[in-house]
């Protein structure tokens, strides 16, 4: 305890801003979230992507790459915040890059929801499984 308070009371910023976790916590985990669904989501890839694709297949594919880009900004969001806020003053080149792949990861949300929305005004829109979305191995996720 006496090491603690010692090291809490040196100018070691980077330290404090570790040692106090409860405030950055939320950050790390939101981090830890994006990147467990980076790797889930490729995943995804990996099993609806190949070639020759049907046309849900095709579908299936397109959300699941623009979910990927939200995801990879997402995360690059949450460390770029997780930098400002561990910097002694305001890092100004951490806040505008978490604006910027903020951004990033909306628009890979968009490009989703506008290929599920394309392809619900079809004449005859596809109708997209838990199979589809995840490849046919799914069985083995569940």
């Amino acid at each position: 305890m006496f090491l603690l308070s010692f090291l809490l009371k040196q100018e070691n910023h980077v330290l404090q801003c570790i040692l106090r976790w409860q405030k950055r916590t939320s950050v790390f985990v939101e981090a830890f979230v994006s990147a467990v669904g980076m790797g889930d989501d490729i995943n995804a890839i990996i099993r609806t992507c190949p070639a020759p694709r049907d046309g849900e297949s095709e579908l299936a594919c397109q959300v699941n790459g623009g979910i990927l880009g939200a995801w990879v900004g997402n995360l690059a969001a949450k460390l770029a915040l997780a930098a400002s806020n561990c910097a002694v003053t305001l890092n100004v080149d951490a806040v505008c890059s978490a604006g910027v792949t903020g951004l990033v990861s909306a628009m890979g949300e968009i490009a989703a929801g506008a290929a599920l929305g394309a392809a619900s005004c079809a004449p005859n829109p596809p109708s997209l499984t838990t199979t589809k979305i995840l490849g046919e191995k799914s069985q083995w996720l569940f």
